[in-house]
């Protein structure tokens, strides 16, 4: 018996056994690709071969494929769509991700983590003043601006803020804020 996961080739690391929410973190990823949810049991059966009743059942039970090969080929063609999305991951990460649940493959991508760890007052400060700004012009940020521009937004902000030492007076960040979420709104950004 292995100890180690080094020694392992990709299909021996990458088996049905996983934490529970794969099928939360595969619609996770879904999104990212924009695919809807009525959507999902037709790819997982063109990505991985089965049926779509095999599809749907695997959904429901909240696993991967059975079989490795399969959970190979969901992973090969997730990380080709995310590629021609200019979201660019590791295979590795994102097998990792589905399974397990650990090292998000957009972590890279407008990770807010930083900035609460440095100041977690502030961040949620800023946060609420591009909200603020938004409601201000009337923009929905749920509804007229997707979840990964809303993201982009937060973090590009809140980056400049930390970098510029802005600590309180958020006015002059106001047209940048919202120059950034009408590009957003009309699918510019």
């Amino acid at each position: 018996m292995v100890n180690s996961t080094d020694t392992l080739t990709h299909s021996e690391k990458y088996t049905p056994q996983h934490s529970p929410g794969f099928s939360e973190r595969l619609g996770i990823i879904f999104t990212e690709l924009g695919v809807k949810p009525r959507e999902y049991v037709a790819l997982v059966s063109e990505f991985t071969n089965l049926t779509k009743i095999g599809a749907r059942k695997m959904l429901n039970d909240d696993r991967p494929p059975n079989k490795a090969e399969a959970f190979n080929q969901l992973v090969t063609s997730l990380t080709e769509l995310l590629e021609l999305k200019n979201k660019t991951t590791d295979g590795n990460v994102l097998a990792e991700y589905l399974l397990t649940g650990n090292k998000s493959p957009f972590a890279a991508d407008f990770a807010l983590s930083e900035f609460y760890e440095k100041d977690p007052v502030l961040t949620s400060q800023i946060i609420l003043k591009v909200e603020e700004v938004a409601k201000n012009n009337d923009i929905d940020t749920n509804k007229d601006i997707s979840k990964k521009d809303i993201r982009l937004i937060y973090y590009r902000i809140i980056n400049h803020c930390f970098k510029n030492n802005i600590r309180s007076n958020f006015d002059e960040v106001e047209k940048q804020v919202l120059s950034l979420l009408i590009l957003s709104k009309d699918n510019l950004l």
